[in-house]
Formats: structure tokens, sequence, C-alpha cells
């Protein structure tokens, strides 16, 4: 799945036995070809005098995305659920979840770069992200292995995550202008 795998060999880098999950995460990202951003900065023509688009519309941008990773990841666990039969359905969902959940904070990243007319940004701010995670062993075996009480660790990173990520898009949503 998209979750990533510890390298069982010290002298082996997480980054490069993850080809599989950075295939995910790339996919994922690049596949929605950021029709949500634009549907987020498009502007309402039937309305004459232009009104400030509010919470409602950020909200139906925020719904359509994370449906959208929803059904991304929820598709390739049905996939690997149907293709390997030993695999433990308890073990599939929470690293789906994570999977899922890491993809939503990603495209939020290439979405705030879209918002600050820095498209290119956006993607290496994500790409970057993902790719550091995998790449310092410590904060990797802390994701994927770690605990904060009954919790995997990754639930309140990612939580903080996305909280930060969503209130910067929603401050740079707010301060497009339509002309």
């Amino acid at each position: 799945m998209g979750m990533f795998q510890l390298s069982g060999d010290a002298h082996t880098s997480d980054l490069m036995v993850n080809l599989y999950a950075l295939a995910f995460m790339i996919c994922g990202i690049a596949l929605p070809l950021e029709q949500a951003s634009e549907y987020l900065i498009m502007p309402d023509y039937v309305v004459y005098v232009r009104q400030h688009r509010g919470f409602a519309h950020f909200a139906r941008y925020f719904a359509m995305i994370t449906v959208y990773c929803l059904v991304f990841t929820g598709m390739q666990s049905l996939f690997a659920l149907a293709v390997v039969p030993e695999v433990k359905v308890g073990s599939m969902l929470s690293t789906s979840a994570c999977a899922g959940w890491t993809l939503l904070c990603l495209l939020l990243l290439v979405n705030l770069g879209y918002l600050l007319t820095n498209r290119a940004m956006g993607y290496v701010a994500a790409m970057a992200s993902y790719a550091l995670l995998l790449s310092i062993g410590p904060v990797a075996r802390w994701f994927a292995l770690g605990h904060v009480g009954m919790l995997p660790a990754w639930v309140p990173a990612l939580l903080v995550s996305l909280l930060l990520i969503t209130a910067l898009n929603a401050m740079a949503f707010d301060r497009i202008q339509i002309l």
C-alpha cells in the first residue's frame, strides 16, 4: 500500500525500499491534475457582482479532495485484499488509513503552492516532505512504529499536519481576490 515500510537492513535507506509507496503518492498527487485547485479558485460567472467565496466553497473543495483520497486509497486496498489472501485485514486498514491521510496532507501542500501562484514549489514541498520522512531513519521509525498513548504515532502527527496545512490553505484561499 501507500504506507511506507521500514528497511530491515541498517545499511539500506528506507527511501530505497519504498518505491511502491513513493509511486502511490506520486500517482495520487498527479492523477487529479489540479482540478480540485482550479475548482477552488474558479469564479462564479453566473453572479453579476462577484461575491466573496466563503467557508462553504472551501468546505466543498476539502470534501472533494477527501473523497478522492478515500476512493484512491480504498480501491488499492480492496485490490490488495483480493490479491493477497494472507494479509491481516486490521493491519491493511491501518496502513491504508495512514496512506490516505498522508495523501490528503500532500494534496493540500500542492494546493497551497497553487494558491500562492507557485505550483512548482507546492509539488516540491509535497514530495520533499514525504521523501524526508522516509530518509530520516529515527523519524520514520517513530512515525511507523511509535505510539502516543493508545494511538499509533502517525495519528496525532497527521492530525496536527492536516489542521496546520488546512489552516494555511484557508488563509491563502481567503487572500485570493476575484476581479
